[in-house]
């Protein structure tokens, strides 16, 4: 890492078939102290072979917040599940407080999760220039009813002087294992008040549900 690029990695493992992968990426100024970042994976709690439908662990924040309960957001980085059974997955948080919170990976079902990750941003409720929020497919249809294409506008909570830049990332996922998995999501007609915002599949993916945080910050 230098203080003009970064390197990632976007890949998987065993026998399962990458076609293609992209990454969105949250750029923060080192000496931001008021914004936090870190990572949560199940192999932290237990071991991959050891499926479990539930796992959370209470993660410290590196520095307290001093001005009152943060706000915390999280979004889905890795997921490794049985292909036998349908890939249902939620990235969540709760018991927030100035000190830390508890972060959850979740299946349900009859899904098999060996492992999951996510990453997390958290920020003082009061930082002027950022908000956050989620969106949802079954905030305009069924789960059950699967379409590839979803779209629907979210209100920021504040107006911004300007057009702000809009970040997504996959919180929560629920797709027919049979068919391969394909999914992206973006963000669209960002104006200082509202966006539009769409979580898409294509080809023969069975898209029952999906749903995204999105970051907005001028």
């Amino acid at each position: 890492m230098s203080t003009s690029y970064f390197d990632t990695v976007l890949g998987t493992r065993g026998h399962t078939v990458l076609y293609s992968a992209g990454m969105s990426s949250l750029e923060l100024d080192a000496n931001c102290f008021c914004i936090q970042t870190g990572t949560f994976n199940t192999g932290e709690i237990r071991i991959w072979n050891n499926p479990q439908i539930k796992d959370s662990k209470r993660i410290e924040f590196p520095r307290p917040f001093t001005a009152g309960t943060p706000k915390v957001v999280c979004m889905i980085t890795g997921f490794d599940y049985d292909y036998t059974k349908n890939i249902r997955l939620t990235a969540t948080t709760s018991d927030i407080d100035s000190t830390g919170f508890t972060a959850h990976l979740d299946a349900w079902g009859d899904s098999i999760k060996y492992q999951a990750a996510m990453t997390w941003v958290a920020y003082p409720t009061n930082l002027p220039g950022i908000t956050s929020g989620s969106v949802n497919v079954q905030d305009i249809r069924p789960w059950h009813e699967p379409q590839h294409d979803n779209s629907g506008t979210a209100k920021f909570d504040r107006t911004f002087k300007g057009t702000p830049e809009v970040t997504m990332g996959l919180n929560s996922i629920d797709y027919e294992h049979s068919n391969n998995l394909r999914w992206k999501c973006s963000a669209t007609n960002i104006s200082q008040s509202q966006f539009t915002w769409n979580l898409q599949a294509w080809f023969d993916s069975v898209h029952y549900s999906s749903g995204a945080t999105c970051i907005a910050w001028e």
